[in-house]
């Protein structure tokens, strides 16, 4: 269970994910997943840092069932080029028809 200091970033999260509905979706195709929501949200503050385009939303239960951040882009290349940089690790997945498919990455600790 997520500790409680990081509640306020998962409702800021399910209101983004909950915005985006009403848009029309998530905006994006890729979807980064982090070992931990710490690691996820000094994620989203170095891509903000980097001005990078990304949306931000609680990772989907498809990709991992428990609390999460997620990142979501629509071109990968550069934020992945960011966040191994500094050292960030991550899974990521693209958004199909059929689903969620796993691109690179794997946290053996959260299986």
């Amino acid at each position: 269970m997520a500790e409680l200091k990081y509640l306020p970033a998962g409702i800021r999260l399910h209101l983004k994910k909950f915005f985006y509905k009403l848009r029309g979706g998530v905006p994006g195709e890729f979807y980064f997943h982090f070992p931990s929501i710490p690691v996820g949200l000094k994620a989203e503050a170095i891509a903000r840092a980097h001005r990078l385009p990304f949306a931000s939303i609680p990772i989907p239960d498809e990709i991992y069932p428990q609390c999460g951040v997620g990142l979501v882009v629509e071109e990968a290349d550069r934020l992945k080029k960011v966040l191994i940089k500094h050292q960030i690790q991550f899974e990521l997945y693209r958004r199909t028809k059929e689903g969620f498919q796993k691109v690179e990455g794997h946290f053996p600790f959260l299986d």
